[in-house]
């Protein structure tokens, strides 16, 4: 008679078999919108389907710091897999994924998942996370001597092992001045895009779906992933002094533009510097600062151009500049809420 134990450690199996058969038909080159839709059917049934593919897809992105290590069956896995063929000889022409190759890449996945596990664990990082409120301001120097500057209303998360340097910002802006290490890459990951340090200080602003990178000092190499329904490719780029670019949640990159260090790194001085931005650009600035919202009730305002520096400790002195400038008027509504109106003629 099976234990309740055994039960679930039957139906944790299963499930992780399961995950791992459509990590591989999903990454195979060959997926059917069938296969899709199935997937999102099977990843739609429970949260335990849904972490239990997140640990396959987690799991293998660890795979590039662990392709450097003398490990045979490591090796043997990622061989296994990239070739898709064990016995060396000629493959036959198939129509589909057929069932050798999925059940040969399932092994290999599945071994990689028992080595690389095992790794993780003998390297395992410590993770520290960090979150500055709207307002406020906080620097953190890492083990490394690394410093981060974090900015208002941002979240980040630290992992540091011995092997790698790795960040996560969620939300928000970060300056980042960091020693370049040969063997411990440093990494920024935001959205759908990582920034590789290679002997730098740098700006990384993520706002809502778009990221932004400026360096100030010395490179970076930023990687996007970018989809073309069922393929996508791998952009990279490098930015040196002065340079930036963005690119949204779908991987596609900006063109590479100068920059002006000042206005970029006004906020480690408490400045926010405003060159003819428009004036929905300012407001949306100004309510990272702030625990309420200012709002445009009228449309005609909201390409109005404001240049100006102003402190980030009175963001006041912006709504009195735009009632004298401009025919605005900055109704407070509540201590969280003030909305700019349209006065005077029409």
């Amino acid at each position: 008679m099976m234990t309740t134990h055994n039960q679930d450690k039957h139906r944790d199996k299963k499930l992780s078999d399961q995950a791992i058969e459509w990590f591989v038909r999903l990454n195979s080159g060959e997926t059917r919108e069938i296969d899709t839709k199935y997937f999102d059917s099977w990843l739609a049934t429970s949260d335990a389907h849904r972490m239990a593919f997140e640990r396959v897809e987690s799991i293998w992105q660890e795979m590039d710091s662990l392709k450097t290590i003398p490990f045979p069956e490591l090796d043997k896995a990622l061989a296994c897999w990239e070739a898709g063929d064990l016995s060396g000889k000629k493959r036959r022409s198939i129509r589909l994924f057929s069932s050798f190759r999925l059940q040969l890449a399932m092994a290999a996945i599945s071994l990689l998942i028992v080595a690389g596990t095992w790794f993780l664990n003998s390297f395992r990082a410590v993770t520290t996370s960090y979150q500055t409120a709207p307002g406020e301001q906080k620097t953190i120097t890492l083990t490394d001597s690394s410093t981060i500057e974090i900015n208002t209303n941002t979240t980040i998360t630290v992992k540091m092992s011995t092997r790698a340097r790795k960040v996560i910002l969620s939300r928000g802006e970060a300056f980042f001045t960091v020693s370049y290490e040969e063997k411990r890459p440093f990494e920024v990951t935001a959205g759908c895009g990582t920034i590789r340090v290679l002997g730098t200080h740098f700006n990384v602003y993520k706002k809502q779906e778009r990221v932004m990178v400026s360096v100030i000092e010395g490179s970076v190499q930023v990687s996007t992933k970018v989809n073309y329904g069922f393929t996508s490719e791998i952009q990279n780029r490098v930015l040196t002094k002065s340079q930036q670019l963005s690119y949204m949640q779908g991987g596609k990159m900006s063109p590479v533009e100068a920059i002006n260090i000042k206005q970029v790194t006004a906020w480690r001085e408490g400045k926010l510097i405003f060159d003819e931005m428009p004036l929905a650009g300012v407001i949306r600035e100004v309510n990272r600062y702030r625990t309420g919202q200012i709002r445009i009730a009228d449309s005609r305002l909201k390409d109005l151009k404001v240049s100006g520096i102003f402190r980030s400790n009175d963001l006041d002195s912006i709504l009195r500049a735009l009632e004298q400038i401009f025919p605005v008027k900055a109704r407070r509504i509540s201590d969280r809420l003030i909305i700019l109106e349209h006065v005077g003629g029409s």
